[in-house]
């Protein structure tokens, strides 16, 4: 007797099924329509999925939060030293730090870039995504300081009136 377990067998794990089984479903016809049905599961099942289609299936099912959380890094923005064509004398010589630092975090995908822009009084914290759409309800974890900051939009800065020093970003879309 054979069962529709054994013919979705012989498709998926052709391994499982004995050669008497195998004869018998491939020479019945009425086994056709369910090979056929199997064959195509299997070809479609084999075909690459753009992210658009994981992406756009992942919210619209809850259970694929994993999706919703993103780790940025440090991008390194070395510039190459100018050598100077002059003498720097002591009184020439800088005093203080630069007055405005900058430094740009980003995920492995590419698809988050935060920009952060630090002056003597204010840390501001930009964020933006790659499809250029306004992110959110979303949470941003400093690192390693821990400190967190909910967000309901992009489309202004997260202002942070102390001089905090982090070295990784974590994003969380709520």
């Amino acid at each position: 007797m054979v069962t529709e377990q054994d013919i979705f067998n012989l498709i998926f794990f052709p391994h499982l099924i004995d050669a008497e089984k195998k004869f018998i479903i491939e020479s019945s016809p009425e086994y056709k329509y369910l090979l056929d049905f199997y064959r195509n599961i299997k070809t479609e099942t084999e075909k690459p999925i753009s992210e658009k289609v994981k992406h756009d299936l992942s919210v619209k099912i809850n259970i694929y939060n994993h999706i919703r959380f993103f780790r940025l890094k440090k991008v390194d923005e070395s510039k190459p030293s100018r050598k100077r064509e002059f003498v720097v004398l002591a009184a020439a010589s800088e005093n203080e730090k630069t007055a405005v630092v900058a430094k740009s975090f980003l995920d492995e995908n590419n698809k988050y870039l935060i920009r952060v822009i630090k002056t003597k009084d204010i840390t501001k914290i930009y964020s933006f995504s790659s499809d250029e759409q306004e992110i959110q309800n979303f949470k941003i974890k400093l690192l390693p300081s821990g400190k967190e900051f909910l967000m309901k939009d992009n489309s202004a800065p997260l202002e942070i009136k102390e001089d905090i020093e982090f070295e990784e970003v974590h994003l969380e879309l709520i």
